[in-house]
């Protein structure tokens, strides 16, 4: 039977499932990077062990949209029904739908108006795993309350009543003494001293060190674009220091498109090995120093790529290039 356009669509998918049939609806269009054009974005409803209960599914989203995902609904329906439309990367995705399998199946059978604070936490308490899996626990959980109390199946998001512990295990990072940073000048025509030096005076993270390519580099303005990072607030424009700018300037004359050809590996190798540190000691002594030098909070965010704190610091606070040029000159190890 043919369903009306602009109905839905009912797929059975391959393979030996539970629950075989996929129902899916269009709900308007959306820019494709790749095809550069716009394409349909659906949106699955969920899945279902036999045709019909699809097409029921179908046919209450078609009298209203909000009717389709009930509250029985279980756990594990809602999340297939919204994994593919979760506000993050590709690979953001993988993890989440991993750990959602791995630590939260005990939940996947549960009805979504059945679950309280108590079974989330439960979740999250006895996973046995530490805070960087904890956190991503929690992230999905979130994803799944907030669409749920946008589409009423909660009274209330239950995630915010997680008591998630607060003791972060933090490496001891040994940052940089002044003596330190002033002997690598001596090594500094080494690729990776000089690494290391731009590294202390510029702030970034180490990934975006090593992402950087010539494109991204104006010697002219001295700046740098960061293009490529973890996330919204990380992609900025930061200005080169003045004490690096002839390491930058060298490393930008050689041939290539990257900055350097080293690996990160390699560089943190050498970091541990040759200067006995972590490589993320340098950005610890960075912001370290900024913080020392009593540059504004707001403004060493800005440099390192940090959410602002506040509203009114990330929408309404503009900093202009040369209050950071400014601030990120401040920056010193000489020593007396």
């Amino acid at each position: 039977m043919r369903l009306p356009n602009g109905y839905g669509s009912v797929t059975k998918l391959s393979g030996t499932r539970r629950k075989p049939y996929i129902a899916r609806v269009t709900v308007g269009k959306e820019f494709d990077e790749k095809k550069q054009d716009y394409v349909q974005k659906r949106v699955t409803l969920g899945y279902f062990a036999k045709k019909s209960e699809a097409l029921e599914a179908l046919a209450r989203y078609s009298k209203n949209p909000y009717c389709a995902l009930d509250a029985s609904m279980k756990l594990r329906d809602l999340w297939n029904s919204i994994k593919d439309d979760v506000n993050a990367s590709d690979n953001r995705k993988r993890v989440y739908n991993t750990v959602f399998d791995k630590y939260m199946s005990g939940l996947g059978e549960m009805p979504v108006k059945d679950i309280k604070t108590k079974h989330l936490q439960q979740c999250i308490d006895e996973c046995g795993q530490g805070y960087a899996t904890k956190s991503n626990i929690r992230s999905v959980m979130k994803h799944l309350f907030r669409y749920a109390c946008q589409n009423d199946l909660v009274d209330k998001n239950y995630v915010d009543f997680i008591q998630f512990e607060q003791e972060r295990t933090i490496l001891e990072r040994e940052i940089y003494t002044d003596e330190e940073v002033n002997k690598l000048w001596e090594h500094a025509d080494i690729e990776e001293y000089a690494l290391t030096l731009i590294y202390l005076h510029q702030g970034m993270r180490l990934k975006e060190l090593f992402d950087l390519t010539k494109e991204n580099v104006d010697l002219e303005n001295r700046t740098i674009n960061i293009v490529q990072a973890k996330n919204k607030y990380s992609i900025r424009m930061i200005p080169i220091h003045d004490t690096v700018y002839p390491l930058i300037k060298k490393m930008y004359d050689a041939p290539g498109d990257n900055m350097t050809t080293m690996s990160k590996p390699k560089f943190e190798r050498f970091t541990k090995q040759v200067l006995g540190h972590r490589a993320y000691d340098v950005r610890h002594t960075f912001a370290t120093k900024c913080n020392r030098l009593g540059i504004e909070k707001l403004v060493i965010q800005r440099i390192i790529g940090h959410k602002p704190d506040s509203l009114l610091e990330h929408v309404y606070t503009h900093l202009s290039m040369e209050e950071l040029y400014e601030a990120i000159n401040k920056v010193s190890y000489k020593t007396m």
